[in-house]
């Protein structure tokens, strides 16, 4: 996945959605935007909904379109429906905005532990980013924020704020360009 995400941030089509009304040119929607992020928006959705809800999601969208035709909202409402949430937010913001989140991650060791700052510093027009969970290990330990705004601070608990190793995403589940401050 890191080859893939790293073509996408090569190609001048990441200033693109993926669905992209201003393209009249079809092979041209044949780029790395609809292959490699596609497969970002696939393995995110794995991630966001669980591997129960999305192979159930797949098999279900498979069968019911099997020998004909399907939009891009068919398969959201057949991973919804597996999931039993509402992800309208989601396919809306992998579809239909462009590029991806660049994140600059702060922190500083306050009483209780380490307030961890993510502010999205994306190019304006390709707008703010959602992600539920976003997971965050520090000295080792797994915690989530969500990101749901494009400047958001949460105070974690940790033991030793002095020399703390932060990662974000540290299984790679989202298409991202981090910057931590003092490390990765």
């Amino acid at each position: 996945m890191q080859q893939a995400a790293q073509r996408i941030r090569q190609t001048p089509v990441r200033e693109r959605p993926i669905i992209d009304p201003d393209e009249s040119r079809l092979m041209s929607l044949l780029n790395a935007n609809n292959y490699q992020k596609g497969s970002w928006v696939l393995h995110s959705l794995r991630g966001l909904v669980g591997d129960t809800a999305f192979f159930a999601g797949i098999q279900a969208y498979y069968a019911a379109h099997r020998h004909g035709n399907s939009l891009s909202r068919d398969f959201a409402t057949s991973m919804e429906a597996a999931s039993g949430t509402s992800l309208d937010w989601y396919f809306r913001q992998a579809l239909t905005q462009p590029g991806y989140p660049t994140l600059d991650v702060t922190s500083r060791p306050v009483d209780g532990g380490l307030e961890v700052r993510i502010i999205q510093v994306q190019e304006s027009a390709w707008g703010s980013f959602r992600i539920p969970g976003l997971q965050i290990r520090i000295n080792g330990t797994l915690h989530q924020i969500d990101l749901d705004s494009r400047d958001v601070k949460q105070v974690f608990p940790v033991d030793r704020a002095d020399g703390t190793k932060l990662e974000v995403d540290p299984f790679g589940w989202w298409l991202l360009d981090v910057r931590v401050a003092g490390g990765r």
